[in-house]
C-alpha cells in the first residue's frame, strides 16, 4: 500500500462535514468496502478528526480479516501522523463487520447478488459482486438487524467497486436497467462520492429485505 494512499479519504471526511454543515444535518453512519483497507483508514482517520471516528463501518470483502485489520491499522496509525493528528486512534475506533466476505474474495454469495439486484431494482445502483455488492448486503445485513436506530443518517459510499465494464455498457445501451421503485429499499441508503452532492433520508425498518437471500412480508 502505499504511504500516501489514506490521505484522499481524509480529505473524504472534511468534504462530508461540510456538506453537512451545508445542509444542516449529521450523518450517524459510514458505510464503506474494506478489502486493502487504505479507503476505510483515511476515513477513519479524517472522522477521528471530528470525534467520530467509531461510526465508520467497513465491511469487509476480503475473507482474511485479521490481515485486513492489522493493514487498517498500519494505514491509520501512518496517516494520522501524516496529517499530525495529535492523539492516537483507538482499537475500538476501527469497526469492520466480518459477515458478508463469504465464500471468498471476489466471490459473490446468494446474499450478495439479492443486494445486487436489489440495489439495481429499485435505486438503478450498479453494484459489482467483488466490492460494492458486498458493502451492499452488509448495510441491509446491519439495517436488518438493528444496528442504526430509527431516524439514523446513513452514507453509503460508492468507491466504483469492478463495474466500470457494466458502466460502460450501460451508456453504449448494450445493458438495460429498471426504471427505480422506492417500495422495497431499506430508506436511509445514501450514496456519494467526492464530486457528489450528498442528499440523505431517515431510516427505518425494511420488513422484506433479508440478507440470506429471502424474503418477509
Amino acid at each position: 500500500m502505499h504511504k500516501f494512499g489514506g490521505l484522499g479519504y481524509v480529505g473524504f471526511a472534511e468534504e462530508v462535514a461540510k456538506q453537512e454543515a451545508e445542509l444542516g444535518f449529521t450523518f450517524d453512519y459510514i458505510i464503506v468496502c474494506v478489502v486493502t483497507g487504505s479507503t476505510q483508514a483515511g476515513m477513519i482517520v479524517g472522522f477521528a478528526a471530528q470525534n467520530r471516528a467509531e461510526r465508520v463501518i467497513g465491511i469487509d470483502a476480503s475473507g482474511t480479516l485479521e490481515q485486513t485489520r492489522a493493514q487498517v491499522r498500519r494505514i491509520v496509525d501512518n496517516t494520522a501522523d501524516l496529517i499530525g493528528l495529535r492523539r492516537a486512534v483507538r482499537e475500538d475506533e476501527i469497526v469492520i463487520y466480518p459477515d458478508c466476505a463469504y465464500p471468498a474474495y471476489g466471490v459473490p454469495s446468494d446474499a450478495t447478488n439479492e443486494a445486487i439486484r436489489l440495489a439495481a431494482r429499485t435505486e438503478a445502483m450498479i453494484t459489482d459482486p467483488v466490492y460494492e455488492g458486498k458493502s451492499m448486503q452488509g448495510l441491509i445485513d446491519l439495517t436488518r438487524k438493528g444496528l442504526f436506530p430509527e431516524g439514523a443518517r446513513i452514507l453509503y459510499a460508492h468507491l466504483g467497486g469492478a463495474g466500470h465494464q457494466r458502466l460502460q455498457l450501460l451508456l453504449q445501451g448494450r445493458v438495460r436497467l429498471p426504471e427505480p421503485s422506492r417500495q422495497q429499499f431499506p430508506r436511509g441508503i445514501v450514496c456519494g462520492s467526492l464530486n457528489d452532492r450528498i442528499f440523505s433520508t431517515s431510516v427505518s425498518r425494511p420488513s422484506n429485505v433479508d440478507c440470506s437471500g429471502s424474503r418477509t412480508g
